[in-house]
């Protein structure tokens, strides 16, 4: 039996499961190396992955921003990823 389907075997679809409600399944977030229960991994204001709509709260994402989940400031322009600014380019994140 190899390493890979013992870990199946121990959480059974685990691809289709998102702990922390973020768009992004727990085996993404392994493969990703993203927190499974923290939808904000690098917490810089964006989610890990789409814009996500819960209970009417928006939450922009790290994936429609071009951003980096791993990184708070993808850019290196000393702000981060969420409170960056609009006019620079980058759509969805905020001033």
């Amino acid at each position: 039996m190899t390493t890979h389907a013992v870990w199946l075997r121990k959480a059974p679809c685990a691809y289709l499961f998102d702990r922390d409600h973020d768009g992004v399944g727990v085996g993404e977030e392994r493969a990703n190396k993203t927190n499974i229960t923290n939808p904000d991994s690098d917490g810089d204001g964006l989610w890990d992955g789409p814009n996500r709509l819960i209970n009417q709260v928006f939450h922009p994402g790290e994936w429609v921003n071009g951003t980096n989940p791993l990184s708070n400031d993808t850019d290196n322009d000393g702000l981060l990823d969420g409170l960056s600014n609009v006019t620079a380019g980058r759509k969805g994140e905020f001033n």
